[in-house]
């Protein structure tokens, strides 16, 4: 019964010890230059010397951390059940920071929680903890919320890859561990702005019109396209015909006599049908010439039909010539009679003057 009684007093005392030392650890002040520079990580704190430390009286620098890990007994394993490896104290002049954690559970470093729902070890059993032993040591783990009477406790803090690994309390040596809270992602970066579209342009710039013949015009179109694809040109020959989607040129015969406008456009898969002042041309069919015959005004000219009728006129041979009698009335015979009586004296007379002249 004394036993009991002694065991129940020896509790008492050390859970009262224990709130002693959180209380005191409250009220002091943890030292460090900067988070980043871990080797000047420091505490002025009240030391902890009851049997419920795991370092005894606690751990004012890293490197008194390191002294008391590798000569007094049972740290190493209840630091091991803790997840702190040797190369882990080792180290801690380098990655250890200055933070502390709350009666609530919490770890704060520079300010920010890093770690939530706090539990640490001790030596000794109080009220809340739960029993536990590696590699032949027991110890006991207790949630802050019974194992810290005063607000906060001041530490060595440990983040791996930017979040909360560990921490061991300066005043008593005592290691804690909570659950990290998850390091923020590194933001996704942006991806890239896609390079911009090259702008896409067609203009129709002139249309030319050559005259074939009187009605057949060749019409060529003019045009510049940019970043486009697919470039196919249409026509309106103003006479109720089109042409579309063909090449730049393309020839056009006109029915009928008159004036048109005739209109170009341009188009690509990107851009459809440009056009332009420029890109319309005026042509006049001149009238046809027609048939000069009467009756036959409305034939061409050139038409079996209007050719002129050749007349062909057959010429009777000359008749045989026709003697012609002298008339021979009484005055006429008479006439003749003297005419040839004359003509025979004479004659008689010639040539009497030949004979005797020979």
């Amino acid at each position: 019964m004394k036993t009991f009684k002694l065991r129940k007093f020896y509790q008492r005392l050390t859970a009262v010890a224990t709130a002693a030392t959180v209380a005191g650890v409250a009220m002091l002040v943890a030292t460090a230059t900067t988070p980043n520079q871990a080797s000047a990580v420091s505490f002025n704190v009240y030391r902890d010397c009851s049997s419920n430390s795991v370092i005894k009286c606690g751990a004012m620098t890293t490197s008194e951390v390191q002294s008391k890990y590798n000569s007094e007994a049972g740290v190493k394993q209840i630091f091991a059940a803790y997840h702190i490896s040797a190369s882990d104290v080792a180290s801690l002049g380098s990655t250890a920071v200055s933070g502390y954690a709350t009666q609530s559970g919490d770890v704060v470093v520079n300010g920010k929680v890093v770690a939530t729902h706090a539990f640490s070890a001790g030596r000794d059993p109080i009220s809340g903890s739960t029993r536990a032993s590696y590699e032949g040591v027991t110890f006991y783990n207790s949630p802050d919320q019974t194992a810290f009477l005063s607000s906060d406790i001041h530490g060595y803090v440990v983040m791996k890859n930017g979040q909360f690994a560990f921490m061991i309390l300066a005043s008593c040596g005592n290691p804690l561990n909570a659950t990290p809270i998850p390091a923020p992602k590194p933001p996704k970066p942006a991806p890239p702005k896609p390079a911009p579209k090259p702008v896409a342009s067609l203009v129709c710039n002139y249309l030319s019109a050559e005259k074939q013949s009187d009605n057949e015009y060749t019409f060529t179109v003019q045009a510049t396209a940019e970043n486009v694809t697919n470039v196919s040109y249409s026509f309106d020959f103003d006479d109720g015909t089109k042409a579309s989607d063909v090449s730049k040129s393309v020839t056009h015969t006109f029915a009928q006599p008159g004036t048109y406008n005739v209109v170009a456009s341009v188009s690509s898969d990107q851009i459809k049908n440009v056009t332009s002042d420029k890109c319309a041309a005026s042509v006049t069919i001149p009238p046809k010439p027609m048939c000069t015959i009467p009756g036959k005004e409305n034939l061409p000219p050139n038409s079996p039909e209007c050719q002129p009728t050749t007349v062909v006129v057959t010429t009777p041979p000359p008749a045989p010539p026709t003697t012609t009698l002298v008339n021979t009335g009484p005055g006429e015979i008479l006439g003749i009679f003297a005419a040839a009586t004359t003509a025979a004296a004479i004659a008689a007379r010639l040539f009497l003057r030949r004979r005797y002249q020979a």
